[in-house]
Parts: structure tokens; sequence; C-alpha cells
């Protein structure tokens, strides 16, 4: 038979804030408004000094002027596909410009040889 473990209250008590402290403190940070998860990194920083906190902040770091990078092409091709757009309506408004005048010019023309066939000499 295994046998129960034994704890005092205090161990229990120190477990208890092992766990709860932490989402109290982010729990807070939270109804600020702030991000209690980056606060949490920034102290183990101070106190740990350890290099894989950094590692991940420097690869979120690069993430992020990825991303950023990504926003920056996407607004320059949407720029250039708007700029595109314009001389293309611009090309199709002088082309319908010049499909107006010709129809113009046909329809003068056709009425020009209804009249004349009409007039005997």
């Amino acid at each position: 038979m295994a046998r129960k473990i034994r704890m005092t209250p205090f161990a229990r008590f120190f477990i208890f804030l092992l766990i709860a402290a932490p989402l109290a403190f982010i729990g807070a940070s939270y109804f600020r408004g702030e991000d209690g998860i980056a606060k949490i990194k920034s102290l183990l920083e101070q106190f740990k000094g350890d290099t894989q906190i950094n590692e991940v902040n420097g690869i979120e770091g690069q993430a992020n002027e990825i991303q950023m990078t990504e926003i920056q092409n996407t607004e320059l091709q949407s720029t250039e596909v708007l700029d595109r757009q314009e001389n293309l309506d611009a090309k199709l408004d002088s082309i319908l410009q010049n499909q107006k005048r010709i129809i113009k010019i046909l329809e003068t023309n056709q009425k020009n040889l209804s009249t004349s066939q009409s007039d005997p000499l």
C-alpha cells in the first residue's frame, strides 16, 4: 500500500502561492491594460540573466520585423496596383472617346449617304 504524503499547512500555503501569485499578477496587469506576461519575462531576465529568454525575444523581434516588412511590401504592391488601375482607366477613357468620335463620323457619313441617295441629280 502506498503511503499518503503528509504536508504541513505551511507547505500547502506555499504551493498555493506558487500557483496563485503569478495568476493574480497577470490578472491585475490585464485589468490595468498592461501586458503581464511581458512584465514577468522582463523580471525573469533581470533575475536570471537567462540567454534563452534573450534568444526568444530576439526571435520575436525578428518575426516582428519580418511581419512589418511584409506589411510594407503589401502596401507597396497595393499602391502599384492602384497606379496601374488608374493608368488603365485613363487608357480606357481615351479609347472610349475615340470610339465615340468614330461613331459620330460614321453617323454623319450615313446621313450624307442617305441624303445623297434620296436627292436625284
